[in-house]
């Protein structure tokens, strides 16, 4: 019997328990790699991250604040807490044990959830742009290509009166 684990396996995040495997293949086959949870790419990040701000900014601007709620909830989860759990040598699972890992970020996380209320849903935007921009200054390879051009279309768009 022949146990392949596939092309990605190089890419397996935990150790499984193996319940049942006749004659050790599976254990072998496990043995061969080992699991390396992924840290966040911030240039994937970079690249949309203007983009996503800016669509939040669309359904404030409209009234859609349970769909800016949800997006700014997306961006909390995974770009945010990642980046933060990273930058406390975490695992960057979403937001997952935040509290623990580093609680010297909370206030400024905080700030980030917004109520169903335009101003808050501003407010809330502005704090994620302000974390995110110090979260990538701090942990961004020299090799980053920053979206400079985006990043000040969507300031100079939130800077706008509405109704334009």
């Amino acid at each position: 019997m022949s146990v392949s684990l596939g092309s990605r396996r190089d890419h397996r995040v935990e150790d499984p328990v193996v319940l049942w495997d006749r004659g050790g293949v599976l254990r072998s086959a496990l043995g061969k790699t080992s699991a390396v949870y992924p840290l966040p790419r911030l240039q994937w990040i970079e690249d949309r991250f203007w983009v996503w701000v800016h669509y939040i900014s669309t359904k404030i601007a409209r009234g859609e604040l349970f769909e800016a709620i949800d997006a700014l909830e997306f961006v909390r989860a995974r770009v945010l807490g990642p980046l933060i759990l990273t930058e406390a040598g975490a695992q960057p699972n979403g937001v997952r044990r935040v509290e623990q890992s580093a609680p010297g970020r909370l206030a400024a996380l905080r700030s980030t959830m917004a109520s169903h209320d335009r101003q808050s849903c501003v407010s809330a935007l502005t704090a994620t742009m302000a974390l995110y921009s110090e979260l990538r200054q701090r942990l961004a390879p020299a090799t980053l290509q920053s979206r400079a051009e985006a990043e000040q279309a969507v300031r100079d768009f939130l800077a706008s009166p509405p109704g334009r």
